[in-house]
Formats: C-alpha cells, sequence, structure tokens
C-alpha cells in the first residue's frame, strides 16, 4: 500500500544490529534499509558486516549473530560506498533513532566520510501519534499490530517493523497530524551567524561537557548533558532570556570533551568550572 503523502517522500527506514550499545567502543554487525519514494517501497538492501572485534556471547543471545557468521563477511569500509549511496539526501528514520545514527555516523567518520543526515525516530513518532498507548518499544508494536516477525532483533526483520507501523499510521492518522509530528522531529533551531553548522554535525549523542566561546577565544558557558548534540541545540531553541540572546550572539566555538556516564559528565562539569571560570 501507498504510504501517507504527509510523510517524507524520499526515505530510508534502517536497522543496525551492534556488537553493543556504545559506538565509540562497539561496532555494527548487521544493517538492513527500506527505501521508500513517494509513499512506496522501491528497494532493500542488508548485509551482514564484520565487526573487527569479538562479538559477545550475551549479544548473540539476543541477535542471533555470532562471529563465525560475520568471519567472512565485508567490512564496514567494504560497503560504505555503496551505503552512502543509498543514504545519500534521504530522510533516516529508525526506531531508537539516536543510536542507529551515532553508529553510522561514527563508522563514516572513522572512515572519513561525514554523514549528518536528517533523522525522524519511529518511536517518537509513535508515542506523538498514539499517545493513549504506554509503550511504543519494537516488541509493543508487533504485539499491537498482531505482527508475524520470524527473527526479532535481526536488521531486515526489525525494518519491517517499521515499515509496517508506517502503514498503520498512514490508514489511522490524518496527514495534518503525520505531517505535524514529522515537523517537530525535523525542525532544525536557527544556528548563531558566526558557528560553523559543521561544528554540530560533528557533536556526539554521548554524555560529556562542552564549552561554548566568543570569536577571540573567551570561555562563555561550560555545560553538561547525557547527550551533548541534543542540549547544545536547546540552547539555541525558544530563547526568552538576556543571558540566553548574549550567549547566542557571541557564541563562535564549541569543544567537548565524552564522558562513560552522566554522573562523569556531572563530576568534570564541576572540575572545568573552577578551573575555568567561565565569563
Amino acid at each position: 500500500m501507498k504510504l501517507s503523502d504527509a510523510l517524507p517522500q524520499s526515505l530510508i527506514l534502517l536497522d543496525c544490529e551492534t556488537t553493543g550499545g556504545k559506538a565509540g567502543r562497539d561496532r555494527i554487525t548487521e544493517i538492513a534499509l527500506i527505501e521508500i519514494a513517494n509513499g512506496e517501497e522501491i528497494s532493500r538492501w542488508q548485509t551482514l558486516i564484520n565487526p573487527g572485534i569479538s562479538i559477545p556471547p550475551w549479544i548473540t543471545r539476543i541477535t542471533g549473530i555470532d562471529n563465525q557468521m560475520v568471519a567472512n563477511a565485508p567490512r564496514f569500509e567494504d560497503i560504505a560506498e555503496e551505503l552512502w549511496q543509498r543514504l545519500q539526501g534521504k530522510v533516516l528514520m529508525a526506531h531508537h533513532a539516536r543510536f542507529d545514527s551515532s553508529f553510522l555516523k561514527l563508522s563514516f567518520k572513522q572512515i572519513g566520510i561525514r554523514y549528518s543526515p536528517q533523522v525522524l525516530c519511529s518511536v517518537k513518532l509513535s508515542r506523538s501519534l498514539f499517545p493513549e498507548h504506554r509503550s511504543h518499544s519494537l516488541d509493543a508494536i508487533i504485539k499491537r499490530l498482531s505482527l508475524k516477525v520470524a527473527e526479532r532483533h535481526r536488521a531486515m526483520d526489525d525494518t519491517e517493523v517499521i515499515l509496517a507501523l508506517l502503514k498503520h499510521i498512514s490508514t489511522q492518522c490524518a496527514p495534518e497530524a503525520v505531517r505535524s509530528a514529522c515537523q517537530q522531529q525535523l525542525r532544525r533551531p536557527s544556528l548563531p551567524s558566526q558557528l560553523d553548522a559543521n561544528t554540530i554535525d560533528d557533536l556526539p549523542e554521548a554524555p560529556g561537557v562542552y564549552r561554548f566561546y566568543d570569536a577571540e577565544g573567551q570561555l562563555l558557558y561550560v555545560g553538561k548533558s547525557i547527550n551533548i548534540r541534543q542540549r547544545v541545540l536547546s540552547h539555541f531553541t525558544d530563547i526568552t532570556d538576556r543571558k540566553g540572546m548574549d550567549l547566542y550572539r557571541q557564541l563562535s566555538h564549541i569543544e567537548f570533551d565524552e564522558t562513560p556516564s552522566d554522573f562523569g559528565a556531572q563530576l568534570l562539569e564541576n572540575q572545568q568550572i573552577k578551573q575555568l571560570t567561565p565569563r
């Protein structure tokens, strides 16, 4: 069936399986995608990937992917060009999209390619359009829509669940509601004129501390977050106070330090505020 015209007309539905939950430490083991153009499915693509590191047994128990299965699979750099061509210029949709997009960004970055897509999260989309439901996990959606999934936690099967959700949305939700829910996620705040947009693209979606500097290199602000990129962008949204406006006008450069956890970010923030004394 044709999907709602209110959805982006050039869309990639994607799922990654990995060796663990941290993009800086773990690696992709499988990628699957379904390409949508003008509401119609036009192609599918999937591949196992040799992560170059051992797959923990607990991950194998979840995904069914073991070290033997990926031993002769291509490495990410071997499939990167083809994957890039499929992704380029399209909106990326994944379930808990921050997870998948962070692995893709870092994997591309490690081979010298900048990947900074517009991203839609199907969890957020489901939560926005079906607020009456408590859970919006893939398992909850499978149960809600009475789907039959052969291999849960394999990339293509999970991607097909996202497609089923979009079909459900297309028949059950008003186009205006779908368009509004998508635009809410895709809307990007206006950045300070002196700030290079690539700076934002380079920010990690991970815990840590960030620092704002003016054009002369003077430290303006030190902050911390469990998601550095998301928190930095929030500084540029709905600015209502003078302090926030002054920061917006002066900001020219951003630096950051990642930490293993939110607690580590809190400790580092306190340390840097005492040592660096922002203006």
